[in-house]
């Protein structure tokens, strides 16, 4: 999105050439960016790095070359989601990097966009009646889908009613027909649907 020359998507793949104990051990005391980014981790995990966990955060910090603040919100993000682990972390500065969130200001950006988003995935989902799980990835595409259509969560509310009435039970697939005609309608508040039902 933001024009990297250069794709990762992935973090490679488990069979990746080990580092030796002396360049962990020279990156730690020779590389003030890494030592910071351990000792960050550290700090968030409540216990001392392993082996295999600093291979992994050093294979991150010298593939992809982000900066120390970016990794940090990195480490914060996975800790806040309650899966820290160097593997997650890695996972996320592959996507992040993929991304473009090369600097601070793009990651804050995009971690407050998420939370919007975030934020409105539920109040959405309770409005369906749905409170006991969040939403799953298909269910995500679904959303964003609707999100990017322009409409509100009153039209996706009744969306929700119309889906129940005419399937007789709550369906992603149902629903989103729905939406999509009301979108090549032009049908964008509830008055529009109503008018459009009268006519």
């Amino acid at each position: 999105v933001y024009g990297l020359a250069a794709r990762r998507h992935l973090p490679p793949p488990r069979q990746e050439t080990a580092f030796l104990p002396q360049e962990l051990s020279a990156a730690r005391e020779g590389d003030p960016a890494f030592a910071g980014l351990c000792s960050y981790f550290e700090r968030a995990q409540g216990r001392i790095l392993n082996r295999r966990e600093l291979e992994t955060l050093l294979s991150v910090h010298e593939s992809l070359g982000l900066p120390p603040e970016v990794m940090a919100l990195a480490i914060g993000e996975c800790a806040r989601r309650g899966r820290l682990s160097a593997r997650s972390v890695e996972k996320l500065a592959y996507q992040w990097y993929d991304l473009g969130l090369d600097q601070y200001e793009k990651a804050e950006e995009y971690l407050r966009r998420q939370a919007v988003r975030e934020d409105r995935y539920a109040r959405v989902l309770t409005r369906f009646g749905i409170r006991d799980h969040a939403p799953s990835p298909g269910e995500r595409d679904y959303l964003d889908r609707w999100f990017a259509l322009g409409f509100s969560d009153e039209m996706l509310a009744l969306a929700c009613d119309r889906t129940i009435l005419g399937a007789h039970r709550f369906s992603w697939a149902y629903m989103n027909k729905i939406l999509l005609d009301w979108s090549e309608k032009k049908l964008r508040t509830p008055e529009d649907v109503q008018n459009a039902r009268r006519a």
